[in-house]
Protein backbone atom coordinates (compact mmCIF):
# COMPACT_ATOMS: atom_id res chain seq x y z
CA UNK A 1 0.00 0.00 0.00
CA UNK A 2 1.50 3.22 -1.47
CA UNK A 3 -0.11 6.86 -0.28
CA UNK A 4 1.46 9.88 -1.75
CA UNK A 5 2.09 12.90 0.59
CA UNK A 6 3.07 15.49 -1.93
CA UNK A 7 3.79 15.17 -5.40
CA UNK A 8 7.12 14.73 -4.80
CA UNK A 9 6.93 11.77 -1.78
CA UNK A 10 5.21 8.73 -0.18
CA UNK A 11 4.88 7.02 2.37
CA UNK A 12 4.44 2.90 2.08
CA UNK A 13 3.19 -0.28 3.89
CA UNK A 14 3.93 -3.61 3.09
CA UNK A 15 2.58 -6.95 4.78
CA UNK A 16 3.35 -10.61 3.77
CA UNK A 17 3.20 -14.27 4.49
CA UNK A 18 6.09 -16.09 2.48
CA UNK A 19 6.53 -19.86 2.41
CA UNK A 20 9.10 -21.87 1.70
CA UNK A 21 9.13 -25.66 0.81
CA UNK A 22 11.99 -27.68 2.40
CA UNK A 23 14.46 -29.30 -0.01
CA UNK A 24 13.81 -32.40 -0.93
CA UNK A 25 16.98 -33.54 0.53
CA UNK A 26 15.82 -33.44 3.77
CA UNK A 27 12.47 -34.91 3.21
CA UNK A 28 13.68 -38.58 1.57
CA UNK A 29 17.67 -38.58 3.23
CA UNK A 30 17.77 -42.07 4.39
CA UNK A 31 13.94 -42.38 3.79
CA UNK A 32 14.86 -46.30 4.35
CA UNK A 33 15.32 -45.53 7.96
CA UNK A 34 18.97 -47.80 7.97
CA UNK A 35 20.74 -47.39 11.44
CA UNK A 36 24.34 -48.28 11.89
CA UNK A 37 24.54 -50.50 14.98
CA UNK A 38 27.58 -49.51 16.83
CA UNK A 39 27.99 -45.91 15.30
CA UNK A 40 26.63 -44.14 17.74
CA UNK A 41 24.42 -41.14 16.34
CA UNK A 42 26.31 -41.09 12.25
CA UNK A 43 22.64 -41.50 11.01
CA UNK A 44 20.57 -38.61 9.36
CA UNK A 45 17.35 -39.31 8.53
CA UNK A 46 15.01 -36.97 6.47
CA UNK A 47 11.03 -36.52 7.77
CA UNK A 48 8.35 -36.34 5.29
CA UNK A 49 5.97 -34.45 7.58
CA UNK A 50 8.49 -31.59 7.40
CA UNK A 51 6.45 -28.02 7.70
CA UNK A 52 6.85 -24.86 5.10
CA UNK A 53 9.34 -22.42 6.69
CA UNK A 54 6.63 -19.50 7.29
CA UNK A 55 8.07 -15.98 7.31
CA UNK A 56 5.66 -13.08 8.12
CA UNK A 57 7.63 -9.84 7.14
CA UNK A 58 6.29 -5.69 7.57
CA UNK A 59 7.62 -2.75 6.19
CA UNK A 60 6.67 1.01 6.36
CA UNK A 61 9.17 3.22 4.20
CA UNK A 62 9.20 7.08 3.24
CA UNK A 63 10.00 7.71 -0.29
CA UNK A 64 10.74 11.99 -1.26
CA UNK A 65 12.56 13.67 -3.42
CA UNK A 66 15.42 16.35 -2.14
CA UNK A 67 16.83 17.95 -4.73
CA UNK A 68 15.51 17.64 -8.65
CA UNK A 69 17.18 14.01 -9.92
CA UNK A 70 17.71 13.11 -5.96
CA UNK A 71 15.80 10.87 -3.82
CA UNK A 72 15.72 9.86 -0.59
CA UNK A 73 14.29 6.57 0.84
CA UNK A 74 13.89 5.72 4.44
CA UNK A 75 12.69 1.89 5.04
CA UNK A 76 12.02 -0.02 8.57
CA UNK A 77 11.74 -3.77 8.18
CA UNK A 78 10.95 -6.83 10.63
CA UNK A 79 10.71 -10.34 9.10
CA UNK A 80 9.16 -13.17 11.98
CA UNK A 81 10.70 -16.89 10.84
CA UNK A 82 9.29 -19.79 12.28
CA UNK A 83 9.85 -23.81 11.44
CA UNK A 84 13.20 -23.24 10.70
CA UNK A 85 15.04 -26.74 9.69
CA UNK A 86 16.82 -28.29 12.99
CA UNK A 87 17.71 -31.39 14.07
CA UNK A 88 16.24 -33.87 16.75
CA UNK A 89 18.66 -36.64 18.40
CA UNK A 90 15.82 -40.42 18.68
CA UNK A 91 17.00 -43.06 20.98
CA UNK A 92 16.02 -46.40 19.69
CA UNK A 93 14.72 -49.17 22.32
CA UNK A 94 17.79 -51.09 21.03
CA UNK A 95 20.48 -48.66 22.38
CA UNK A 96 20.96 -46.57 19.03
CA UNK A 97 20.42 -43.20 18.44
CA UNK A 98 19.67 -41.36 15.26
CA UNK A 99 19.01 -37.94 13.98
CA UNK A 100 16.18 -36.89 12.07
CA UNK A 101 15.16 -33.47 10.52
CA UNK A 102 12.08 -31.24 12.20
CA UNK A 103 10.93 -27.93 12.28
CA UNK A 104 12.32 -26.58 15.81
CA UNK A 105 13.97 -23.39 14.70
CA UNK A 106 13.17 -19.66 14.85
CA UNK A 107 14.83 -16.37 13.82
CA UNK A 108 13.85 -12.50 13.24
CA UNK A 109 15.33 -9.85 11.14
CA UNK A 110 14.82 -6.23 11.89
CA UNK A 111 16.37 -3.25 10.82
CA UNK A 112 16.72 -0.16 8.03
CA UNK A 113 17.60 1.30 5.10
CA UNK A 114 18.41 4.58 4.34
CA UNK A 115 19.03 5.09 0.35
CA UNK A 116 20.11 8.30 -1.56
CA UNK A 117 19.39 7.77 -5.50
CA UNK A 118 20.41 10.34 -8.00
CA UNK A 119 18.77 9.55 -11.29
CA UNK A 120 20.35 9.10 -14.56
CA UNK A 121 20.72 12.52 -15.85
CA UNK A 122 23.71 14.20 -17.83
CA UNK A 123 25.12 10.83 -18.53
CA UNK A 124 25.72 10.26 -14.60
CA UNK A 125 23.23 8.35 -11.90
CA UNK A 126 24.69 7.12 -8.79
CA UNK A 127 22.99 5.36 -5.54
CA UNK A 128 24.27 5.03 -2.19
CA UNK A 129 22.53 3.16 0.53
CA UNK A 130 23.36 2.28 4.36
CA UNK A 131 21.79 -1.08 5.52
CA UNK A 132 21.69 -2.00 9.59
CA UNK A 133 19.80 -4.80 10.23
CA UNK A 134 19.65 -7.40 13.71
CA UNK A 135 19.31 -10.89 12.58
CA UNK A 136 18.78 -13.36 15.95
CA UNK A 137 17.57 -16.64 16.38
CA UNK A 138 17.87 -20.10 18.49
CA UNK A 139 20.18 -21.78 15.59
CA UNK A 140 21.44 -20.81 12.10
CA UNK A 141 22.91 -24.39 11.40
CA UNK A 142 20.03 -27.07 10.90
CA UNK A 143 22.53 -29.67 12.04
CA UNK A 144 23.52 -27.62 15.15
CA UNK A 145 21.93 -30.15 17.36
CA UNK A 146 23.45 -33.08 15.39
CA UNK A 147 27.31 -31.58 15.44
CA UNK A 148 26.51 -30.77 19.49
CA UNK A 149 25.78 -34.43 19.93
CA UNK A 150 28.48 -35.67 18.49
CA UNK A 151 31.39 -34.67 21.04
CA UNK A 152 32.27 -36.19 24.22
CA UNK A 153 30.37 -35.82 26.51
CA UNK A 154 27.57 -33.79 24.24
CA UNK A 155 27.18 -29.92 24.30
CA UNK A 156 24.06 -28.51 25.49
CA UNK A 157 22.12 -26.98 22.17
CA UNK A 158 21.36 -23.45 22.75
CA UNK A 159 18.39 -22.12 24.46
CA UNK A 160 18.41 -18.50 23.78
CA UNK A 161 18.08 -16.37 20.85
CA UNK A 162 21.71 -15.51 19.80
CA UNK A 163 22.77 -13.68 16.73
CA UNK A 164 22.63 -15.70 13.54
CA UNK A 165 25.43 -16.59 10.78
CA UNK A 166 23.70 -14.14 7.95
CA UNK A 167 23.54 -11.05 10.69
CA UNK A 168 25.44 -8.31 8.98
CA UNK A 169 24.77 -5.25 11.41
CA UNK A 170 26.18 -2.73 9.20
CA UNK A 171 26.07 -2.43 5.04
CA UNK A 172 26.94 0.09 2.85
CA UNK A 173 26.26 0.07 -1.12
CA UNK A 174 27.28 2.62 -3.42
CA UNK A 175 26.71 2.30 -7.38
CA UNK A 176 27.41 5.05 -10.11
Amino acid sequence: VSFPISDQGAIYFSYGHFFQIPNFENLYRNDDYLIQPGQSLSTITGNADLDAQKTVKYEVGLQQMVFPNISLDLTVYYSDIRNLLGTEIINTYEGFKYARFINRDYGNVKGFIITLDKRFSNYFSAKADYTFQIAEGNSSDPLAVYNDNQSDPPVESEKKVVPLNWDQRSTVNLSA
